[in-house]
Formats: C-alpha cells, structure tokens, sequence
C-alpha cells in the first residue's frame, strides 16, 4: 500500500483519513504533512489524535503538531490543560507551549500550577507561556510571588519582568527581600525592564 495522499485528503477535508495518516504513516514527514492538514481544517475531532501524538519523540513532527493544535485553537485547550499532568514531561513542555500560543484565558491558572513542575524546561515554558497570555496573567503571576516554592517565585519574577506591567512593581519591590539570591536578582531584572519599558 502506498503512502496516502495527503493534498487530496486536504482538499476534500477527509478528517478520518488524515487521522490515520497521522497516527500510522510509516513516513514521518506524511505524519507531519497530515497534523498540519488537520490544523488547516480545524475540525475539533483531531484534538484527540493531536494531543496524543505531542508524546512523540520526533522534535520536527512535534513542532507539526503544535502548530495544528494552535490553529484549531478553542477546542484544543481542555484536552492542552490535561496534557499539562501527562507523565512525559515532553508532553507537558509542548502542551504548555501551545496554551500559550492559543492564549486562552482558562488556560492562565493551569500554568500558574506548572510553574511548579518537577521538570525546569517545563516549569520555564509555562512562565514563558504566561507571558504569552498577557493581561490575564498578571496579577495570578503576582500572587505566585508569595508561593512556598522558591522556583515558582523565580518564574513568576521571570515573566513578570518580560511582561513590563507596572502593576508588578510594587510586589517585586516586596521581592527584592525574598530569602533565595536567584529571587532577588531576578526580580530587580524585572524591575530594570519595567523602568525601562516605561522610560
């Protein structure tokens, strides 16, 4: 059997078909080609196979996958925020990024609970994800400033630094006493660019 064709399947929106290309195509480049199919069709129904195929270990293929679930945006961030508790951290990683992207607002309180993910990359995708998010995840971003966990602070200082929001200032002032040196640095880095955003 030859490998499907996967411009034709675009063209008479065959969703079904994709999917199966998507899951069990030998040729990873017709996977690819058939997730970035089903983000241009942006049909709810490939969420599912989409969210599942993130597990993959192909960085290329993930990336395709990413972008198909940003395109079908709203219905991809519910299954995104339970991807956010896979045990493949690269999982979690990818699904933070896409809920980034997305920047729906539901998705800003998942990714405050992620900044304390046991795995750094994932812990810093999420606070670069909320930076993504932008207004809406200001002021959960504040309150994560006062958290137990000294890495949550630090990616709170984190994003609220690239966010520029003076609405920050006053609880990275507060931050410039916190007990963890990285902390302190951090938050007068944030402090830097909010004076210099304003400037």
């Amino acid at each position: 059997m030859g490998e499907p064709d996967i411009e034709k399947m675009k063209a008479e929106k065959d969703v079904e078909g994709l999917i199966k290309a998507l899951k069990y195509s030998l040729d990873m480049e017709i996977r690819g080609e058939a997730a970035l199919a089903l983000g241009e069709i942006g049909d709810a129904r490939a969420v599912g196979p989409l969210t599942q195929a993130l597990k993959d270990k192909n960085d290329f293929f993930v990336a395709d996958v990413e972008e198909a679930l940003v395109k079908i945006g709203e219905p991809a961030v519910e299954p995104l925020i339970q991807a956010l508790k896979d045990e493949d951290s690269g999982v979690r990683w990818a699904a933070a990024a896409t809920l980034g992207e997305i920047k729906d607002e539901r998705a800003v309180a998942p990714l405050i609970q992620a900044l304390k993910d046991g795995g750094r990359g994932v812990r810093w995708q999420a606070a670069m994800a909320l930076v993504e998010m932008g207004e809406p995840a200001v002021e959960p971003l504040i309150q994560a400033l006062k958290d137990e966990e000294e890495e949550v602070r630090w990616a709170a200082t984190e994003a609220l630094g690239r966010m520029g929001d003076a609405r920050a200032v006053e609880s990275l002032i507060q931050a410039l006493k916190d007990e963890d040196e990285l902390v302190r640095k951090t938050a007068k880095e944030a402090l830097e660019k909010i004076k210099a955003k304003k400037s």
